[in-house]
């Protein structure tokens, strides 16, 4: 045995004895006047790969700032289009910047439904405006009259649908897609939204009305 090399926890048999190697000490044998010399190796540790979820990696505050140098949302160009919190009497959709005011009137819904508001949102853009620059007022069971809109919203424009011009209170009737100006402020009195969006000679009357009110060229 003299010379050999055996590793830990090996099981070393003589002829008068056996014993089991578990320490990397020297240790004289009973009965032998040779001293056994144990050499441990080293072994290389292995290397524990630890799965870490994402969504516990924390990354300190300047990578987060050199990341995430834009906003996904820039807070100061979003605009609250529902006025309802407002101190005004009448609340409105919308920002009301070019004082446009769309009248509608509707039991079911607060301002319009998904399938009215996507069909105004398409008129308006072809006017080249936005919701920004409109108020839409449900008058629904108000009371409310076309004096009162224009004093507490400063309306320059009235467009209504589904609205007539008895219902807000003019002195004399209005028919549909007739432009006409009452104190200095237009109106344009048409059918309800989820009527006209169906009916392909509805939508182009009312187009030539909306492009004379806006002062819009015609389409190429």
């Amino acid at each position: 045995m003299i010379g050999e090399i055996f590793p830990k926890g090996k099981m070393i048999k003589g002829k008068r004895t056996e014993f089991a190697f578990f320490g990397t000490r020297n240790f004289k044998v009973p009965g032998c006047h040779h001293i056994i010399k144990f050499v441990a190796k080293k072994r290389k540790k292995q290397s524990q790969i630890q799965k870490v979820s994402i969504d516990k990696i924390q990354l300190p505050p300047l990578l987060h700032a050199s990341m995430f140098k834009d906003k996904l949302v820039d807070l100061k160009k979003s605009i609250t289009l529902d006025s309802s919190a407002s101190t005004g009497v009448i609340p409105f959709l919308g920002g009301n910047k070019k004082k446009i005011l769309f009248v509608v009137s509707g039991k079911e819904q607060k301002y319009l439904d998904d399938a009215d508001l996507t069909f105004l949102l398409n008129l308006i853009s072809a006017c080249k405006i936005s919701m920004q620059d409109i108020a839409v007022v449900n008058i629904w069971d108000t009371g409310w009259t076309q004096k009162e809109l224009r004093n507490e919203l400063s309306a320059r424009k009235i467009l209504s649908f589904g609205v007539s011009s008895t219902d807000l209170d003019l002195p004399f009737t209005i028919p549909f897609y007739q432009l006409q100006t009452f104190e200095e402020v237009q109106f344009l009195f048409c059918p309800e939204l989820k009527k006209i969006e169906p009916d392909p000679n509805a939508k182009k009357i009312l187009w030539e009305c909306l492009r004379n009110l806006f002062n819009l060229g015609k389409r190429k």
